[in-house]
Protein backbone atom coordinates (compact mmCIF):
# COMPACT_ATOMS: atom_id res chain seq x y z
CA UNK A 1 0.00 0.00 0.00
CA UNK A 2 2.49 2.19 1.16
CA UNK A 3 4.40 1.43 -2.08
CA UNK A 4 1.49 2.43 -4.18
CA UNK A 5 0.66 5.89 -2.54
CA UNK A 6 4.49 6.68 -2.99
CA UNK A 7 4.40 6.39 -7.31
CA UNK A 8 1.31 8.80 -7.18
CA UNK A 9 3.41 10.80 -5.66
CA UNK A 10 6.51 10.86 -7.75
CA UNK A 11 4.51 10.88 -11.34
CA UNK A 12 6.26 13.29 -13.62
CA UNK A 13 3.86 13.35 -16.65
CA UNK A 14 1.01 14.91 -14.56
CA UNK A 15 0.09 16.36 -11.58
CA UNK A 16 0.49 14.84 -7.90
CA UNK A 17 0.09 17.62 -5.53
CA UNK A 18 -4.06 16.93 -5.81
CA UNK A 19 -3.02 13.42 -3.83
CA UNK A 20 -1.73 14.52 -0.73
CA UNK A 21 -4.97 15.31 1.20
CA UNK A 22 -6.99 12.08 -0.47
CA UNK A 23 -3.84 9.93 0.33
CA UNK A 24 -4.09 11.55 4.22
CA UNK A 25 -7.25 10.59 4.72
CA UNK A 26 -7.51 7.19 3.36
CA UNK A 27 -4.54 6.33 5.25
CA UNK A 28 -5.50 7.75 8.27
CA UNK A 29 -9.08 5.67 7.38
CA UNK A 30 -6.73 2.66 7.38
CA UNK A 31 -5.22 2.83 10.46
CA UNK A 32 -8.68 3.70 12.63
CA UNK A 33 -9.94 0.87 15.13
CA UNK A 34 -11.43 -1.09 14.45
CA UNK A 35 -14.17 -3.27 16.81
CA UNK A 36 -12.65 -6.17 15.86
CA UNK A 37 -8.78 -5.90 16.27
CA UNK A 38 -7.09 -7.11 18.84
CA UNK A 39 -4.53 -5.72 21.50
CA UNK A 40 -2.11 -6.02 19.39
CA UNK A 41 -3.55 -4.44 16.33
CA UNK A 42 -5.23 -1.70 18.20
CA UNK A 43 -1.40 -0.79 19.07
CA UNK A 44 0.26 -1.33 15.93
CA UNK A 45 -2.48 1.23 14.57
CA UNK A 46 -1.69 3.71 17.17
CA UNK A 47 2.02 3.92 16.43
CA UNK A 48 1.14 3.99 12.45
CA UNK A 49 -2.26 6.87 13.20
CA UNK A 50 0.70 8.86 15.41
CA UNK A 51 3.48 8.31 12.64
CA UNK A 52 0.74 9.32 10.22
CA UNK A 53 0.09 12.78 11.93
CA UNK A 54 3.71 13.17 12.63
CA UNK A 55 4.94 12.53 9.08
CA UNK A 56 2.21 13.80 6.73
CA UNK A 57 -0.71 15.35 8.57
CA UNK A 58 1.10 18.16 10.48
CA UNK A 59 3.20 19.54 6.67
CA UNK A 60 -0.46 19.61 4.97
CA UNK A 61 -1.21 22.91 4.01
CA UNK A 62 -3.51 25.30 2.65
CA UNK A 63 -1.80 24.62 -0.83
CA UNK A 64 -2.75 21.03 -0.92
CA UNK A 65 -6.28 21.56 0.35
CA UNK A 66 -6.50 23.58 -2.48
CA UNK A 67 -5.00 21.03 -5.04
CA UNK A 68 -7.58 18.85 -3.51
CA UNK A 69 -10.55 20.96 -4.13
CA UNK A 70 -9.48 21.67 -7.51
CA UNK A 71 -9.32 18.28 -8.68
CA UNK A 72 -13.09 16.93 -9.37
CA UNK A 73 -13.16 14.42 -7.58
CA UNK A 74 -12.83 15.87 -4.60
CA UNK A 75 -14.22 18.92 -5.00
CA UNK A 76 -16.55 18.94 -2.20
CA UNK A 77 -13.52 18.18 0.22
CA UNK A 78 -16.04 15.89 1.55
CA UNK A 79 -15.18 14.55 5.53
CA UNK A 80 -13.47 17.98 6.02
CA UNK A 81 -15.13 20.34 8.77
CA UNK A 82 -16.92 22.90 7.54
CA UNK A 83 -14.52 25.49 8.65
CA UNK A 84 -11.73 23.96 7.08
CA UNK A 85 -13.92 23.90 3.39
CA UNK A 86 -14.40 27.43 3.97
CA UNK A 87 -11.10 28.33 4.46
CA UNK A 88 -10.28 26.16 1.07
CA UNK A 89 -12.66 28.17 -0.63
CA UNK A 90 -11.38 31.80 0.68
CA UNK A 91 -7.97 31.19 -0.66
CA UNK A 92 -9.19 30.01 -3.95
CA UNK A 93 -10.96 33.12 -4.20
CA UNK A 94 -8.12 34.84 -3.13
CA UNK A 95 -6.12 33.26 -5.99
CA UNK A 96 -9.17 34.12 -8.22
CA UNK A 97 -8.65 37.66 -6.96
CA UNK A 98 -4.83 37.65 -8.09
CA UNK A 99 -5.57 36.45 -11.64
CA UNK A 100 -8.72 38.51 -12.13
CA UNK A 101 -6.41 41.31 -11.62
CA UNK A 102 -3.47 39.81 -14.09
CA UNK A 103 -5.93 39.46 -16.68
CA UNK A 104 -7.24 42.94 -16.40
CA UNK A 105 -3.79 44.81 -16.32
CA UNK A 106 -3.15 42.64 -19.55
CA UNK A 107 -6.36 43.87 -21.27
CA UNK A 108 -5.21 47.36 -20.34
CA UNK A 109 -1.77 46.63 -21.61
CA UNK A 110 -0.20 47.57 -18.11
CA UNK A 111 3.06 45.82 -17.45
CA UNK A 112 2.21 42.88 -15.19
CA UNK A 113 4.78 42.17 -11.64
CA UNK A 114 8.14 39.88 -12.46
CA UNK A 115 6.21 37.77 -9.86
CA UNK A 116 2.78 36.99 -11.55
CA UNK A 117 3.97 36.95 -15.23
CA UNK A 118 3.54 33.19 -16.74
CA UNK A 119 6.42 31.76 -18.02
CA UNK A 120 6.63 29.14 -20.88
CA UNK A 121 7.73 25.38 -19.54
CA UNK A 122 11.63 24.73 -20.43
CA UNK A 123 12.44 21.89 -22.28
CA UNK A 124 13.18 19.66 -19.14
CA UNK A 125 9.67 19.91 -17.98
CA UNK A 126 8.37 19.68 -21.74
CA UNK A 127 10.08 16.04 -21.85
CA UNK A 128 9.01 14.80 -18.70
CA UNK A 129 6.84 11.80 -19.16
CA UNK A 130 6.11 8.32 -16.79
CA UNK A 131 4.14 5.75 -17.46
CA UNK A 132 0.96 5.89 -15.17
CA UNK A 133 -0.96 3.61 -13.39
CA UNK A 134 -4.54 3.14 -13.54
CA UNK A 135 -6.48 5.73 -11.15
CA UNK A 136 -10.41 4.77 -12.62
CA UNK A 137 -11.08 3.80 -8.01
CA UNK A 138 -8.97 6.69 -6.97
CA UNK A 139 -10.57 6.78 -3.07
CA UNK A 140 -13.65 5.80 -4.16
CA UNK A 141 -14.49 4.60 -0.62
CA UNK A 142 -14.25 8.05 0.52
CA UNK A 143 -15.66 9.50 -2.30
CA UNK A 144 -18.63 7.79 -1.98
CA UNK A 145 -19.21 9.04 1.50
CA UNK A 146 -18.67 12.67 1.43
CA UNK A 147 -20.91 13.86 -1.51
CA UNK A 148 -23.04 17.04 -0.90
CA UNK A 149 -24.42 18.48 -3.17
CA UNK A 150 -23.57 22.19 -3.73
CA UNK A 151 -25.61 25.11 -5.21
CA UNK A 152 -23.87 27.85 -8.00
CA UNK A 153 -23.47 31.02 -6.99
CA UNK A 154 -20.09 32.64 -8.53
CA UNK A 155 -17.19 30.84 -10.59
CA UNK A 156 -16.47 28.78 -7.60
CA UNK A 157 -19.65 27.48 -7.03
CA UNK A 158 -20.11 27.12 -10.98
CA UNK A 159 -17.26 24.67 -10.37
CA UNK A 160 -18.87 22.90 -7.97
CA UNK A 161 -22.14 21.96 -9.84
CA UNK A 162 -19.89 21.16 -13.26
CA UNK A 163 -17.41 19.15 -11.73
CA UNK A 164 -16.77 15.42 -12.58
CA UNK A 165 -16.09 12.78 -10.09
CA UNK A 166 -15.09 10.50 -12.81
CA UNK A 167 -12.18 12.57 -14.06
CA UNK A 168 -8.90 10.73 -13.35
CA UNK A 169 -5.90 12.59 -11.89
CA UNK A 170 -3.99 11.57 -15.93
CA UNK A 171 -6.64 13.79 -17.04
CA UNK A 172 -7.26 16.73 -14.13
CA UNK A 173 -5.00 19.51 -16.77
CA UNK A 174 -6.82 18.25 -20.29
CA UNK A 175 -10.46 18.67 -18.07
CA UNK A 176 -9.41 22.08 -16.71
CA UNK A 177 -8.00 23.36 -20.26
CA UNK A 178 -11.48 22.74 -21.49
CA UNK A 179 -12.96 24.50 -18.70
CA UNK A 180 -11.25 27.55 -19.58
CA UNK A 181 -14.05 29.08 -20.97
CA UNK A 182 -16.81 28.61 -18.95
CA UNK A 183 -14.06 29.19 -15.42
CA UNK A 184 -11.41 31.20 -16.79
CA UNK A 185 -10.23 32.74 -13.50
CA UNK A 186 -10.52 29.45 -11.50
CA UNK A 187 -9.05 27.48 -14.36
CA UNK A 188 -5.62 29.87 -14.28
CA UNK A 189 -5.92 29.07 -10.46
CA UNK A 190 -5.58 25.64 -10.97
CA UNK A 191 -2.87 25.61 -13.58
CA UNK A 192 -0.88 27.52 -10.91
CA UNK A 193 -1.81 25.43 -7.93
CA UNK A 194 -1.71 22.04 -9.80
CA UNK A 195 1.77 22.58 -11.25
CA UNK A 196 3.56 22.47 -7.82
CA UNK A 197 4.88 18.62 -7.22
CA UNK A 198 3.93 16.61 -4.54
CA UNK A 199 7.49 15.40 -3.99
CA UNK A 200 10.80 16.63 -5.53
CA UNK A 201 11.90 13.04 -5.95
CA UNK A 202 11.85 13.31 -9.87
CA UNK A 203 14.00 16.19 -9.42
CA UNK A 204 16.20 15.46 -7.38
CA UNK A 205 16.57 11.95 -10.06
CA UNK A 206 17.58 14.06 -12.50
CA UNK A 207 20.60 15.89 -10.08
CA UNK A 208 21.39 12.56 -9.35
CA UNK A 209 22.11 11.72 -12.89
CA UNK A 210 23.65 14.85 -13.85
CA UNK A 211 25.81 14.55 -10.60
CA UNK A 212 27.32 11.23 -12.43
CA UNK A 213 27.56 12.65 -15.72
CA UNK A 214 29.71 16.12 -14.63
CA UNK A 215 32.70 14.75 -12.26
CA UNK A 216 35.99 16.02 -11.49
CA UNK A 217 37.37 14.54 -14.76
CA UNK A 218 34.78 15.42 -17.10
CA UNK A 219 34.03 18.97 -15.89
CA UNK A 220 34.08 21.25 -19.32
CA UNK A 221 30.57 19.79 -20.49
CA UNK A 222 28.48 22.75 -21.93
CA UNK A 223 25.19 22.95 -20.91
CA UNK A 224 23.30 22.19 -24.24
CA UNK A 225 25.66 19.04 -24.21
CA UNK A 226 24.67 17.89 -20.60
CA UNK A 227 21.46 18.46 -21.44
CA UNK A 228 21.22 16.24 -24.42
CA UNK A 229 22.81 13.47 -22.65
CA UNK A 230 20.11 13.95 -19.92
CA UNK A 231 17.46 13.68 -22.94
CA UNK A 232 19.31 10.57 -24.25
CA UNK A 233 19.07 8.88 -20.83
CA UNK A 234 15.74 9.52 -20.27
CA UNK A 235 14.72 8.00 -23.66
CA UNK A 236 16.70 4.59 -23.16
CA UNK A 237 15.32 4.35 -19.82
CA UNK A 238 11.88 4.23 -21.24
CA UNK A 239 12.47 3.04 -24.55
CA UNK A 240 15.39 0.24 -23.59
CA UNK A 241 17.02 1.51 -26.88
CA UNK A 242 18.92 4.30 -28.01
CA UNK A 243 17.04 6.43 -30.93
CA UNK A 244 17.25 5.57 -34.54
CA UNK A 245 19.59 7.68 -36.40
CA UNK A 246 18.32 9.90 -39.22
CA UNK A 247 19.88 9.46 -43.00
CA UNK A 248 23.06 10.94 -43.86
CA UNK A 249 21.33 12.67 -47.11
CA UNK A 250 24.42 14.69 -47.72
Amino acid sequence: MTLRFTVKFEKEKEPTIQHVVPQYYELKDVVSPNPMDNDLFRSLKGRLANHLEDKLGKNIDMHHLMAAFLWPKWATLGGLSELKREEGHASVRRLMAEQAEILARRREGQPQDAEQIETTPTPAKRMRSLDSDSDTDEYSSLFSKWAPTPVARDELDKYLTVADPNVKSSELLEWWKNQSKLLPTLSRVARKVLGTPASSSASERRFGVAGRLITNRRNRLSPQTVFAILVLHDYVKKRGQLPPIPPNNS
